[in-house]
């Protein structure tokens, strides 16, 4: 009989044949093309990839969390209060946070060249031509990309959560037909980082995922393009989201989630790192590869840039010393912020009813003892023979201010002692009026030189963000691509484009490949 398609005797006989086989031949057959991984393997890699960092950063996530609500001046406890309820909250970490955010801007907005290319190897006239043309390239590419408004903006960010917003290089081409670098920036909460990463090192650990919800007509243009592959059967099962589902993501963008019945959106993880098999052997030591729900729209791909493992950015106002997650401004003045708001809303509640007054009723004097609301300008009915007033107020002591007052100063200059963005740092005298000059430039020194020590740590960031575009530019652009080297350097620097002109690929990167000090 039949089995499987094939009789007995035939199954017999293809057995035996491959008994016969040398044991080399045999292991050979039975290993050939277990070198690439398969979609499944890839799919659980990634995902369990997502989960070891949700779960190992879990409490810091949710830090984060309520660190940003502050910065948006929101409360989550106030929502557990009565409706009568004052729910104050002020917007100090926010003012805070822009305010540091200012003097970053300020200091690369003020001064031109706020980066420089240099070199050790001065005596080399070689290097030091090279060095010329990439202060030239990274200044034209760095205008064009607006970095004097991304870095201030990751910068903020940096403030706000302890981690900056995450800074993405792109080389694409536009609707025009124009190829060149582009920077995408993107939240930390989209940016799955494997927690083992070291402090003030983004290309360290083992993986980086980039995670978001992607429209699918997006998608299927990229299939078009030779992007992606198998767009289309991402539709035929949800991806697992982990705990960063989009009503989640919309919620902290201040948005409602509702989905547009024309505008589906799929679940994508772009993972760049390595890639382990079952047994924790590495299988791919550095590459890149898209997952959309649960369908590989891109194989593994090596990345090939000389120094970086992936191009996506990310750094630290305030260091943590063992985390690459550091530390906010406002982080360790997250308590005495609320404590302020409660303080505030209390003794808004206490003047409502000094204001509004409260009152005791007896009931039984009125005609209608259900009505027993007071508002300007009611009337109310009393039973004839009812002696005295229905109604008695109650009176408080309003005497409580003083020490409120005193309670706000207090844990006004803790606050601003706490955050190190200090009044006097913003330019400002403080509540105190008898402050003499001498103490105003000893306190303003103080405060500028703590602020300037964060300053050094975002100017580290800084100068990696620019290694990282430098090698981005050293592996994508080309003389080839519009625009090319001539069109952005004109012939200032034709001697070594010329001959980069004539390499192939690879020797080009190697030609290109600068080890500059930024």
């Amino acid at each position: 009989m039949p089995a499987f398609g094939i009789t007995d005797a035939e199954l017999q006989a293809q057995i035996a044949e491959l008994q016969a086989l040398p044991e080399e031949d045999l292991n050979a057959l039975f290993t050939e093309g277990t070198d690439e991984l398969q979609d499944g393997h890839l799919v659980e890699y990634v995902e369990e990839c997502v989960k070891h960092t949700e779960r190992t950063e879990d409490e810091r996530m949710k830090l984060d969390e309520q660190l940003w609500d502050a910065h948006e001046g929101k409360q989550r406890e106030m929502a557990q209060k009565e409706d009568w309820q004052a729910k104050i909250t002020t917007n100090e970490p926010f003012q805070t946070v822009i305010q540091a955010k200012m003097l970053v801007r300020k200091a690369i907005t003020d001064k031109p060249e706020w980066f420089t290319v240099d070199s050790e190897q001065k005596d080399n006239p070689g290097v030091m031509a090279k060095v010329s043309m990439w202060n030239d390239s990274l200044r034209w590419w760095a205008k064009r990309a607006k970095l004097t408004q991304i870095i201030p903006d990751m910068t903020e960010m940096a403030f706000a959560l302890g981690t900056s917003l995450a800074a993405k290089a792109v080389w694409s081409v536009d609707a025009n037909g124009q190829e060149g670098l582009r920077i995408v920036k993107i939240e930390p909460w989209k940016i799955r980082r494997d927690s083992d990463a070291m402090s003030r090192d983004p290309q360290s650990g083992l993986y980086c995922i980039h995670q978001d919800w992607v429209d699918y007509h997006v998608l299927l243009e990229g299939e078009k393009s030779g992007q992606y592959i198998n767009v289309k059967d991402c539709l035929k099962e949800r991806g697992d989201e982990g705990t960063w589902d989009r009503r989640h993501e919309r919620k902290q963008r201040g948005l409602v989630d509702y989905s547009h019945r024309f505008r589906p959106q799929v679940f994508v993880r772009e993972f760049w790192g390595a890639v382990l098999d079952h047994n924790g052997e590495l299988v791919y030591p550095n590459v890149r590869f898209t997952v959309a729900n649960r369908t590989v729209i891109t194989r593994p791909i090596p990345t090939k840039f000389p120094k970086i493992r992936w191009p996506i950015h990310q750094f630290s106002a305030l260091p943590h010393m063992r985390n690459f997650h550091g530390y906010s401004l406002t982080e360790g003045m997250l308590k005495m912020w609320k404590f302020r708001n409660n303080l505030l809303s209390m003794t808004a509640d206490k003047m409502s009813f000094l204001l509004n007054s409260a009152y005791e009723v007896d009931d039984s004097k009125l005609v209608n003892p259900a009505d027993k609301e007071l508002y300007p300008g009611c009337t109310k009915s009393k039973k004839m023979n009812a002696q005295g007033s229905a109604y008695t107020e109650i009176k408080m002591s309003g005497d409580f201010l003083p020490q409120v007052e005193a309670l706000m100063g207090m844990t006004g200059n803790l606050f601003q002692n706490g955050v190190f963005v200090t009044e006097l740092l913003k330019g400002e005298m403080g509540n105190r009026k008898d402050i003499t000059k001498g103490e105003v430039e000893i306190k303003t020194e103080q405060a500028l030189g703590v602020f300037e020590g964060i300053g050094h740590d975002v100017e580290y960031g800084g100068e990696q963000f620019i290694e990282m575009i430098q090698d981005v530019l050293t592996t994508y652009w080309d003389p080839w691509d519009s625009p090319g080297y001539l069109q952005v350097l004109g012939m200032k620097h034709q001697q070594i484009l010329g001959q980069v002109a004539l390499l192939s690929p690879e020797q080009r990167v190697d030609a290109m490949r600068q080890e500059t000090d930024i």
